[in-house]
């Protein structure tokens, strides 16, 4: 696949990354004000690694063109994903570690 260097954006793009960006920090925010312990702060990170690298690709599939559902997620896959990462990250390791 060849990557074009000049490609066009929907101008929605912007505000949703943009939306995305704010929400992650606040998000950081409140984790860091809540919690006091690293095992939080790593959903929101394993969530937000999620999300980035799907957003990317989102973009990239469609750039000029975003459908209903891209911008939904763009808007609020971060939270659903972080809350998702929430739950089944202690699942994921206590099943690893086995105890």
């Amino acid at each position: 696949m060849k990557l074009k260097i000049d490609m066009k954006f929907d101008p929605k793009v912007g505000t949703l990354l943009w939306t995305g960006v704010a929400v992650q920090f606040l998000l950081w925010f409140l984790d860091g004000l809540i919690a006091s312990g690293e095992e939080s702060f790593y959903f929101i990170v394993y969530g937000s690694v999620a999300f980035w690298s799907t957003a990317v690709l989102v973009v990239l599939r469609r750039p000029c063109k975003l459908t209903r559902w891209d911008v939904y997620f763009l808007r609020y896959g971060l939270v659903f994903i972080t809350l998702t990462s929430c739950t089944l990250v202690p699942l994921i390791w206590q099943w690893r570690i086995g105890s």
